[in-house]
């Protein structure tokens, strides 16, 4: 039986690795590995930065292109763009009786109890709006009142909440009474009517029979 002798090379190696401690060798090669890795994957990560770079900087370009107008509106031009846009908002010339029986039901619905609405009238001749005060009084709950508060200005974009008023009996009273006061604003034409505004365009009505709508009107 013959047996095979290393060879002095294996053997030095193996006698070097008994004598120094394992772990330097490991770390040897992990750094060898490391540089390795580097080295092969530096070209791709230099593309891969280059092809990021180059998307944020045309990003950056078309977001800029984008914000610059075609066409600077001068003060004049953007206050009559506003004011048709506020224009086209307006209620309707005929939707009163329908805004107002919407507000009753919109009351209904959140549990609130509507003793009587009082109506006031102003118009805006020059702005060719008309101006439609109703005065609740209602009576519930501080949810069901902000129910109702949301509820109509989400469905009545005319719509303004001037005042709010609360009364409540005593401090163990669940229920409150409530004076709320919203002006509908209506347009007196067409959508595309032109619109002049002017600090002094909107007259109030006199109390009278010609000028004034007043009447009440109790929840069903």
């Amino acid at each position: 039986m013959r047996v095979r002798v290393p060879s002095n090379l294996a053997l030095r190696l193996r006698l070097t690795l008994h004598r120094q401690n394992w772990l330097i060798w490991v770390g040897v090669a992990l750094l060898v590995c490391a540089a390795t890795l580097h080295w092969i994957a530096q070209p791709w990560l230099e593309k891969r930065n280059s092809e990021t770079i180059q998307a944020i900087q045309g990003s950056l370009a078309q977001r800029n292109a984008s914000s610059v107008p075609g066409h600077a509106l001068s003060r004049a031009e953007l206050a009559t763009q506003r004011a048709q846009a506020f224009f086209k908002m307006l209620g309707d010339e005929h939707s009163f009786e329908q805004s107002l029986s919407s507000l009753l039901t919109y009351a209904k619905d959140a549990g609130l109890t509507v003793a009587e609405a009082n109506y006031d009238h102003a118009t805006a001749p020059k702005a060719g709006m008309t101006l439609e005060g109703v005065a609740l009084p209602l009576t519930g709950t501080y949810s069901s009142l902000r129910t109702f508060c949301e509820t109509t200005l989400q469905h009545l974009p005319f719509a303004s909440l001037d005042t709010v008023q609360f009364k409540r009996s005593s401090v163990a009273a669940d229920a409150v009474e409530a004076k709320l006061h919203l002006t509908l604003y209506r347009r007196n034409g067409p959508s595309t009517t032109p619109v002049t505004t002017s600090s002094d365009s909107i007259a109030t009505s006199q109390p009278s029979l010609a000028d004034v709508q007043h009447a009440t009107a109790e929840a069903p």
